[in-house]
């Protein structure tokens, strides 16, 4: 089960978390296991000592430490095919050999062991492993990759693997032994991509903070997109966050929920747009709130309060009414945690809404149609009766949502209406936005069906056949 926690981490910054990520990677292990134990069982029958358990383990741990030095060139050739195929591909090719030969190692166990009472020895023998996997996938979720790293990682459950298989096979194999751990600490690290300035790994991301000209930026996990910038020379990045400075223009009063902090843009929207404001944002990573502060500048003070935790829960919680919320909320990829984006959700955010407020939402779909944006502006529509969306580049979508009636020319006459220095952002939005009608063949997402990483593979994969997804 470490493996796996770790093959997941691993297959992240190139492939994504989705949950087909996820249920590809959990298959492929299973399948690999089942066949483990079904060929394990024969082998155990047949050859009455325990050298095929610890050949099991020693071949498992070498095959391991090979995929520290095959894994990061295959997976960017991978990156470039659809979603599914590449996953399966990874993991079949990565993950599937090792976990087969580990699994071997169970029926034999049980042979070697099962000396009276096969039943109960059995019982037993699963039962440990049940355990052993518990506290695998604790100590590798919560201290292994955060605190060391997926490369570490890797290296310490391939050293692991070498040395009880060498423990068995002594003195019979301890060359193959030595040569592999040899080879451990000169397998090669993730080959970052130019510009990357700083990195590290929390329990939910691969984070990194990179800089592309003049501007910084924050990647969680995907190397495709940044999450936060911020032009060092002062200027403007011209990204779909200068939009979230229209919030408070729109609003009357000065309250403001921003819900998926990252670096902050959307914080240095909100200040620059109205001096009063007042800001509670919202950032369920750690790490990513320290980088907030550390590389981009947004640090909790008089005017903002920051909160570490799910979004929907920090709403769910909280009694204040706000003036402006604003959304960016995405697991790492372009995915939107499926939780955030139901009707539900947006019926508690209306709940935490004053009035005249307005909800400002980011949406990422590039495919031709925008059937994602339709899905989500649709679903938005049950809970508030006036919803206008602004399109950046054909790929980010900012819809605003209003908890009372508004007109465009409403809309419109208070953007127009924006003093320096936000005229201009005001401006632009008020010349792009338009009023969205729901969309009768839109899927209305729901806390019993909201299949949003399935209509975002879809949209992925049709922008990637009309050749229109975007780079860093």
């Amino acid at each position: 089960m470490s493996l796996e926690i770790a093959a997941a981490r691993l297959l992240a910054p190139y492939l994504g978390s989705s949950l087909q990520v996820w249920g590809s990677l959990i298959s492929v292990i299973l399948g690999a296991m089942a066949l483990g134990y079904a060929i394990g069982g024969r082998v155990a029958d047949r050859s009455p000592g325990d050298g095929p358990l610890f050949g099991a383990i020693l071949a498992s741990g070498v095959y391991q430490a090979g995929v520290l030095f095959l894994a990061h060139p295959l997976l960017r050739r991978l990156a470039r095919w659809p979603e599914i195929e590449a996953t399966l591909a990874a993991i079949v090719v990565l993950f599937a050999l090792p976990t087969f030969l580990l699994a071997c190692v169970t029926p034999c166990v049980i042979r070697l062991s099962a000396r009276e009472g096969v039943g109960t020895t059995a019982g037993a023998v699963c039962a440990l492993g049940a355990i052993g996997s518990i506290g695998g996938v604790l100590l590798t979720s919560f201290v292994l990759l955060p605190q060391a790293g997926t490369r570490a990682t890797h290296q310490g459950l391939a050293a692991l693997s070498l040395m009880l298989g060498a423990i068995g096979l002594l003195p019979r194999r301890i060359s193959i032994v030595g040569l592999a751990t040899m080879a451990l600490p000169f397998a090669p690290e993730r080959a970052w991509p130019a510009g990357t300035l700083w990195t590290a790994e929390s329990i939910y991301h691969v984070v990194q903070v990179v800089a592309v000209g003049s501007v910084r930026g924050l990647v969680l996990d995907q190397e495709q997109s940044l999450h936060t910038a911020l032009d060092l020379t002062g200027g403007r990045v011209h990204g779909y966050w200068d939009d979230f400075a229209v919030g408070p223009l729109l609003a009357r009063g000065h309250r403001v929920l921003v819900l998926g902090m990252g670096g902050g843009a959307s914080v240095r929207a909100v200040r620059s747009a109205d001096p009063e404001a007042t800001i509670d944002a919202v950032e369920i990573d750690e790490v990513v709130v320290r980088v907030a502060a550390d590389q981009f500048g947004v640090e909790p003070g008089s005017d903002l309060r920051i909160h570490v935790g799910d979004a929907r829960r920090f709403l769910a919680a909280s009694g204040d009414g706000y003036d402006v919320i604003q959304m960016d909320l995405f697991r790492g990829g372009p995915d939107i945690p499926s939780h955030l984006a139901t009707r539900e959700f947006y019926e508690l955010a209306r709940g935490r809404l004053n009035r005249a407020g307005v909800l400002m939402v980011n949406v990422f779909d590039i495919a031709p149609g925008h059937p994602l944006l339709a899905s989500i502006a649709t679903t938005l529509s049950y809970a508030f009766p006036a919803i206008f969306v602004r399109t950046h580049r054909q790929m980010n979508h900012v819809v605003l949502a209003f908890g009372e009636p508004r007109s465009l020319s409403e809309v419109r006459a208070a953007l127009d209406a924006a003093p320096l220095p936000v005229s201009e952002i005001a401006h632009e939005v008020s010349r792009d936005v338009r009023p969205f009608s729901p969309d009768r063949g839109a899927i209305v997402l729901t806390d019993d069906r909201a299949p949003v990483e399935g209509l975002t593979r879809r949209m992925m994969e049709a922008a990637r056949t009309a050749g229109v997804l975007p780079s860093r």
